[in-house]
């Protein structure tokens, strides 16, 4: 798969009409490995900055929905013209694992998320298909529009998993660099469901931190960070140990 990082144009839950309610940022690599962080605009505008939650089950209410998983390229079944993928969470901040205690290797528990993928006529791509709607609890059809930003072919990319915290600290997470775009993920951390997202400034080059969110702001950044292409599998990084998912 060629690597990607997407944001989100708009969402609709048919017949509905299409809005915007959230600020997307997906990355995912060509392992197909993803990270998928949604913010939630209203939330952000009420509370840029609010007190971290003490219940660790609890998300920061500017996190609307955050995965990290596994995307699958699904065969075209006849009449079908358009990619098909499913996507297969191993961590959600909807059923975080401080709560429920899911297993990382159990993945029947989620729930179906599947889509085909159209270019439109202005270079953004129209996903369709069906997921869980949390208003309702229920899977059900879903229209995205996504803008695909721009990725060199040659473009790093990094995906790690943790592996030991220190202290034995019981929290799972991951972290991802697609180009000029970082996502981080964590669950059981002191904030308990935390994210962290950081982009490349166009202007001078440095990293700068967009959003961060409970232990989001604990994980490490991996743009000074090199990750070996030798098949390395373990690194540590921050007093940590990680497992490389990608580096390539």
């Amino acid at each position: 798969m060629d690597p990607l990082a997407s944001i989100r144009v708009s969402i609709c839950w048919p017949p509905e009409p299409h809005s915007e309610p959230e600020d997307v940022l997906v990355i995912s690599g060509r392992s197909g490995f993803y990270l998928d962080l949604r913010i939630d605009k209203a939330a952000c505008s009420r509370s840029p900055s609010p007190t971290p939650r003490k219940n660790p089950s609890r998300a920061d209410p500017r996190i609307s929905w955050a995965t990290a998983g596994r995307k699958e390229l699904l065969p075209l079944e006849p009449g079908q013209e358009h990619p098909r993928a499913r996507f297969t969470a191993l961590l959600d901040s909807r059923r975080p694992s401080s709560s429920s205690s899911p297993s990382p290797d159990n993945e029947d528990d989620s729930a179906p998320d599947e889509g085909s993928f159209e270019p439109l006529s202005n270079g953004d791509v129209l996903e369709r298909g069906f997921m869980l709607r949390p208003e309702t609890g229920l899977v059900a059809p879903y229209e995205e529009v996504w803008r695909r930003l721009a990725v060199k072919p040659d473009a790093r990319v990094v995906f790690l998993e943790l592996v030991a915290s220190p202290g034995g600290r019981s929290e799972r997470a991951y972290v991802g660099r697609v180009g000029e775009w970082e996502l981080g993920l964590v669950d059981g951390g002191e904030g308990g469901f935390g994210a962290v997202r950081r982009e490349r400034r166009r202007d001078d080059g440095r990293w700068e931190t967009t959003f961060e969110a409970g232990a989001g702001a604990e994980l490490p950044s991996l743009a000074d960070f090199d990750v070996p292409r030798d098949g390395t599998t373990e690194v540590e990084l921050a007093g940590r140990t990680w497992r490389v998912i990608e580096a390539s």
